[in-house]
């Protein structure tokens, strides 16, 4: 939040246009390559796995779907990071992640409507064997097949990022969800 906001000043505003031409310029050294990495798959209640796959499966065949791995709990990796968001996840104040904690809980091998925190009581929750994958994209392909992307670059803060999203989302009909089985 801090860093939104000194970049929204007049002080530093060459940042922000900076930024924004890393994003928009094609013309980076080849050696230099552009990974885009998601974790998290079905921690979205907006989107469903169809989609999902099916954004995969285009990318796929721009040959921008890298591959991927899964998180486990003997991990040391893992450890750490479940250890650093339960410790900031107990701090005063804080308010837990779902999306860390469906990604934890589904590591564990917890399934379903499990409830890793108090946060999300009386929600429903789909924990699954997919949340703690990496996923691995070109960069370049996903900002290129990204519809909001444009209006993302208009943002100077998160809070402007979700605004633009929402508005951007009400004037897009969404697509059907198909059917995987």
């Amino acid at each position: 939040m801090l860093l939104s906001a000194i970049i929204k000043t007049k002080i530093f505003p060459p940042i922000a246009a900076q930024r924004r031409e890393l994003w928009r310029d094609s013309s980076l050294p080849a050696h230099i390559r552009q990974i885009l990495v998601c974790i998290g798959f079905g921690t979205e209640q907006d989107l469903t796995h169809s989609q999902i796959l099916e954004n995969i499966a285009e990318l796929s065949r721009h040959n921008a779907f890298l591959g991927s791995c899964s998180l486990t709990a003997s991990m040391s990796e893992y450890q750490a990071y479940q250890a650093a968001v339960l410790h900031a996840q107990a701090m005063p104040f804080q308010d837990p992640s779902v999306i860390n904690s469906s990604i934890i809980s589904a590591t564990r091998g917890e399934f379903g409507d499990y409830h890793l925190t108090a946060k999300t009581a009386g929600s429903r929750l789909k924990i699954s064997p997919l949340m703690p994958i990496y996923w691995f994209f070109e960069a370049r392909s996903v900002m290129e097949q990204n519809q909001l992307l444009k209006e993302l670059m208009l943002s100077y803060s998160f809070e402007e990022a979700i605004r633009l999203g929402m508005l951007y989302r009400r004037g897009v009909k969404p697509r059907p969800d198909t059917d995987l089985l």
